[in-house]
């Protein structure tokens, strides 16, 4: 009677790792997607270029941005979660994005190099005390020369 207990202890066991492994993986899966996930253009004749942002803990997606120099630029930044921050160094560009909420954000591309955008809302951290999460929460606008 011990030996199928104990057979059976260690069948809900593997169980319990199987259904860890699988969760590892589909949070991998997730978070994989979101990092090649692609930027949304939507480019006309007339040198504008729109780009959808979406903040969430602890990313923005995406997180680098190309645009040429001299386009009219239009950031669509939505807040997927909590309250974010927005800033954009070199382009004096700093807003606050409510759960929900969606901003615009329009300025010439006038400087050429690599800015960097990042929240400036404390949005948590994954685990406590880890310097995870909100400080890692940054991206990157190229402006490159046409």
């Amino acid at each position: 009677m011990n030996t199928k207990k104990s057979k059976k202890q260690r069948g809900i066991i593997i169980t319990d790792m199987i259904a860890g492994i699988l969760v590892l993986i589909i949070t991998i899966a997730i978070v994989s997607g979101s990092i090649y996930y692609k930027q949304k253009l939507t480019e006309s004749e007339n040198n504008m270029i729109k780009i959808h942002i979406i903040a969430r803990q602890w990313e923005f997606t995406p997180n680098e941005i190309t645009v040429r120099k001299g386009q009219n630029v239009t950031l669509i930044i939505t807040s997927a979660d909590v309250t974010h921050g927005f800033t954009l160094t070199g382009y004096n560009i700093s807003i606050i994005i409510h759960p929900g909420e969606t901003v615009q954000i329009s300025f010439i591309a006038n400087k050429t190099g690599t800015f960097e955008y990042r929240c400036t809302v404390y949005c948590g951290e994954p685990w406590i005390g880890s310097g995870l999460g909100h400080w890692m929460m940054r991206g990157t606008l190229k402006v490159i020369e046409t």
